[in-house]
């Protein structure tokens, strides 16, 4: 055989080979969601996904992945405003959980008041619940439970918000390129 078929064989064997891995070669990773400039990966959503149901949640896929992006949203906010949060002893930095709860809590929940009538009302309406307690004993809790409430109706209106700015493309149903 001459060196030049031998050459050409090698080759040949090479791109043969070459061709049979890419063929072969799975889709590991992929964008699911994308929030003005950051990203939402498959396997960040899957992992989501995966703790939300360790967690007992009752959620799809779609719903983590609402939270996903509203959490993106939360966090850009409150770094934008640049709350000035050091890491607790110990931390390498500051996790995205707590800068985004601070931002809340700064924010949005520091502004929510609940009048004093208003406990007192509900207190009424719900007396079944808290059986035989004197309103006293209960008022810190109701006002508790009416500031989440309305912290929630408020936190769903700034996101709508936020949504309605924000570029945000969701490609979970798009399905992979198809295997040959």
């Amino acid at each position: 055989m001459t060196k030049g078929r031998t050459v050409f064989i090698i080759l040949l064997a090479a791109v043969y080979l070459l061709s049979a891995g890419i063929v072969l070669a799975e889709l590991l990773e992929r964008v699911v969601a994308t929030v003005n400039d950051d990203v939402i990966l498959l396997s960040e959503l899957e992992d989501e996904y995966r703790a939300a149901l360790k967690a007992g949640r009752d959620v799809t896929r779609e719903e983590v992945l609402n939270d996903m992006i509203d959490r993106l949203l939360l966090l850009k906010e409150a770094r934008r405003f640049r709350l000035g949060l050091s890491p607790e002893p110990g931390e390498a930095t500051v996790d995205s959980n707590r800068i985004v709860n601070e931002y809340i809590n700064k924010r949005i929940k520091i502004l929510i008041h609940i009048p004093f009538e208003k406990v007192e009302s509900y207190y009424m309406n719900n007396r079944e619940r808290y059986a035989g307690r004197d309103f006293y004993e209960v008022k810190d809790e109701i006002e508790d439970y009416l500031v989440e409430r309305e912290l929630k109706a408020r936190l769903r209106e700034y996101i709508g918000e936020l949504r309605k700015k924000a570029d945000i493309t969701v490609m979970l149903h798009e399905s992979p390129p198809a295997r040959q």
